[in-house]
């Protein structure tokens, strides 16, 4: 929502009927389906956001000056939606996509987006209940068999966190399934409702691979 008018330090922003993040803070937006005034400084940042059921992945581009100099490392900043209660489990899910390229030179992005699909369909699914909570990571893609510079995860941000589930327990240990060796660990700041995964071992996408964490208070 860049500002567009001269002079201008402040956005009506409208916000269609639905679940949004700012991306600024990670926050919920407390409106849905209406307007709403937010500052917009010019020495600020762009006020940017992200819906529910949505996902992005970025980057550190410290010292990238070019394509070239990017890795395939990621962090996913996820928008939880409203989640759904099914008998005692609430469930929420999001989904995105990314290039899955081992890397981003003009001739492999041609080579692999012009002649077969080069998107990975990422999948989030959160479920909480019963003093566990769960996030299932799965991917899927059409040209991941390569083993040259995969995707890989360093940390999941999940906006929207449960703070009810957290409250007690704000940080510690995270288990994933079938490896005990990686470290992984939680912080959820209960002032921004947002929940961060740290992962040791980066976390490698492939076609049809997936992985869970599960969280115990």
């Amino acid at each position: 929502a860049p500002v567009l008018a001269e002079g201008r330090k402040d956005l009506d922003i409208y916000f269609p009927h639905s679940k949004w993040f700012d991306l600024r803070d990670g926050k919920e937006v407390p409106v849905r389906g209406k307007f709403m005034n937010l500052p917009a400084p010019v020495e600020g940042v762009v006020p940017h956001f992200l819906r529910g059921g949505k996902m992005i992945l970025k980057q550190d581009v410290t010292g990238v000056k070019s394509t070239e100099d990017l890795n395939n490392v990621f962090n996913i900043t996820v928008g939880l939606p409203d989640f759904a209660t099914k008998g005692e489990t609430k469930k929420a899910e999001a989904v995105g996509n990314i290039l899955d390229v081992p890397n981003y030179s003009e001739e492999v992005i041609y080579k692999q987006c012009t002649e077969k699909n080069c998107l990975m369909n990422v999948t989030i699914a959160c479920a909480y209940g019963n003093n566990t909570f769960t996030t299932t990571i799965t991917s899927k893609s059409d040209s991941s068999e390569r083993t040259e510079n995969p995707i890989e995860i360093k940390e999941i941000h999940l906006l929207g966190a449960p703070g009810d589930f957290f409250s007690s327990k704000p940080t510690g240990k995270v288990e994933l399934k079938g490896d005990e060796k990686s470290v992984v660990e939680y912080k959820f700041d209960a002032s921004t409702q947002v929940l961060k995964i740290l992962i040791s071992n980066n976390l490698t996408l492939s076609n049809d691979s997936q992985f869970i964490l599960s969280i115990n208070v």
